[in-house]
């Protein structure tokens, strides 16, 4: 057994995008060197399932663990907050039998990540709300390790090591960090409250195990064209989720930067990108956090009877959602090494075509949207495009510009031959929606797999513009 403490995750670009706190054991990793090249392109690593829940976490002294809960959403928080410049503080001691008086100056401070707020100085007192990650606060004192802070009207406890006196530093970070469901859900929260003109959020499903399905709208939801992209149908792809926020991020911070001779704002207000940044939420979970991360229990014990591994894919039924869209393929292998006749972690297709939830929210999307041009898929890894999938004439000629301008951002290489059906999301899309669509691999085909945070500078730099060009392209093509 090995102990990881998860790590602060700053975005490397303008704003702040997922951070939080984990400190969790993982079984020993037992690794083969199979590799999947059709489409799928994971080392398959199997891990025995040990692990223990983690989220929200507080340091304590030296002598003390650091304590940890379950994870929770922060969507409804709200922080009232002092503006004196200088306070005479009363301050409650850990043992919450004497009063101190104490002179502090006043200042702002910043949460590097989700933490509780307490009533008292101590890890075993009382939780009354959860901080935001970039989230300001005014310091009206401190108490030992602790900041004391105004909450909701009452004096309140936060740990001072996890805040800053300026905002999150955006500086690169090379440590595994996997960008997890509740750091997503806390990043769309923060972006929705602070562009409220260019981003509307929704939620449009839930998994099995009840965790929300969004979608971002960024741009023009009127435009008469709009993009859609994709992440995590594969959980164990979870950096794709953390690329397509970086995306949001960016592009609503910076709507006057120009791209092709106009503004981001431009672009979007005649093509509106969609995004789903998490399409597969539960296996993200189960690939970071194990079996144990599953609430429902009737789920969880069918799933304690599969092998564990962190590069689980499936979701929380033991399907593969990226095997289970209804076209010719479905039901097919792509290769001798794929499929699967019974729920696992990877290849299993499902009892029926379109049987998911998950399927049934993107299908139900994708039709109910005729502004829809293109269909982008995130996956990870071979820094690979696909998207041949035997379409003829214009939806062809479309969708062969767009896997080109792709492929010339990123220096992936578009790959061309006809690809083998197998019931997958952009064949889909394609084949029976008929709007352009393609899948995208992220991340070295040599590396490990998940794809860890070292690669991550590399596949920002790689696919910054992707979104915004893929949008200026259909601009102006027609169907």
């Amino acid at each position: 057994m090995k102990a990881l403490m998860k790590v602060l995750f700053i975005s490397v670009i303008m704003g702040t995008i997922g951070c939080g706190s984990n400190n969790l054991e993982k079984a020993d990793i037992v690794k083969n060197s199979e590799v999947d090249w059709v489409e799928e392109t994971a080392v398959i690593e199997t891990t025995y399932e040990s692990i223990t829940v983690p989220d929200v976490t507080e340091a304590t002294t030296e002598d003390q663990k650091i304590t940890t809960t379950m994870p929770a959403t922060v969507a409804e928080i709200v922080t009232t907050m002092t503006t004196t410049a200088a306070t005479t503080t009363t301050a409650v001691t850990e043992n919450n039998d004497e009063i101190v008086e104490m002179e502090y100056d006043s200042h702002k401070i910043f949460a590097k990540k989700v933490i509780n707020i307490r009533v008292a100085p101590a890890t075993d007192s009382k939780v009354i709300g959860k901080t935001r990650k970039n989230e300001e606060f005014q310091c009206i004192g401190k108490d030992g390790n602790w900041y004391i802070v105004m909450y909701e009207g009452i004096q309140a406890y936060v740990y001072a090591s996890y805040f800053s006196d300026t905002p999150i530093p955006l500086v690169d970070k090379s440590v595994d960090d996997p960008y997890t469901y509740y750091e997503m859900e806390a990043d769309i929260e923060v972006l929705k409250s602070k562009y409220v003109d260019n981003l509307s959020v929704d939620i449009i499903g839930k998994s099995y195990d009840n965790r929300n399905l969004y979608l971002l709208t960024l741009g023009n939801p009127d435009a008469e064209k709009s993009v859609l992209f994709t992440a995590s149908i594969h959980g164990a792809e979870y950096i794709t989720s953390q690329l397509v926020m970086a995306h949001t991020e960016y592009y609503l911070a910076n709507m006057t930067e120009k791209y092709n001779g106009k503004t981001i704002k431009e672009i979007l207000d005649d093509v509106c990108i969609y995004i789903m940044p998490m399409v597969n939420p539960d296996s993200v979970c189960i690939s970071q956090y194990g079996f144990s991360i599953i609430n429902d229990d009737t789920l969880r014990a069918k799933l304690f009877k599969l092998d564990y591994t962190d590069t689980w894919s499936s979701n929380a039924r033991g399907v593969d959602i990226n095997r289970n869209f209804p076209t010719d393929g479905f039901g097919k292998e792509n290769a001798d090494n794929q499929g699967s006749s019974k729920p696992s972690f990877k290849y299993y297709e499902g009892e029926y075509a379109g049987s998911e939830t998950e399927t049934q929210v993107i299908m139900e999307f994708v039709e109910s949207h005729p502004t829809l041009m293109a269909f982008i898929s995130y996956h990870s890894k071979g820094e690979v495009i696909y998207w041949n999938k035997g379409q003829t004439g214009t939806l062809y000629k479309n969708t062969k510009k767009m896997a080109e301008l792709i492929a010339d951002i990123t220096d992936y290489r578009s790959v061309e031959y006809l690809q083998v059906k197998s019931g997958i999301d952009y064949e889909w899309a394609i084949l029976e929606a008929g709007i352009v669509g393609c899948t995208v691999e992220i991340g070295d085909i040599e590396s490990w797999f998940p794809v860890r945070q070292t690669q991550w500078n590399d596949i920002w730099k790689r696919n910054k513009y992707v979104m915004i060009a893929v949008a200026d392209l259909f601009e102006e093509l027609k169907r």
